[in-house]
């Protein structure tokens, strides 16, 4: 993918994981998955507090996966970490 200006955006806004993660209703973890996997665009710089991206171009990759029917790997947030285990009996 070819890496563009911002024509589109009247400022450009730089963004981390942590605030794509809220927007997007996905982990950080799940970004930093994708941005490896795939197709996300690049980070423009990475700073001390970690990688930054221009918010239109990270919202411009995220419909363009919604109009391919993308599977963004979502999953529910957990407020109790016992939920993280499931016991399965021994004779299941």
């Amino acid at each position: 993918m070819t890496e563009r200006p911002c024509i589109d955006c009247p400022a450009t806004r730089l963004v981390g994981a942590g605030e794509i993660a809220a927007w997007a209703g996905l982990s950080r973890q799940r970004i930093q998955q994708l941005r490896v996997e795939g197709d996300f665009p690049k980070p423009v710089a990475i700073l001390m507090m970690g990688r930054v991206w221009r918010e239109c171009d990270v919202q411009a990759w995220f419909e363009r996966r919604r109009h391919l029917g993308g599977v963004f790997g979502r999953r529910p947030v957990r407020s109790d970490p016992s939920e993280d285990f499931i016991l399965v009996p021994d004779d299941a």
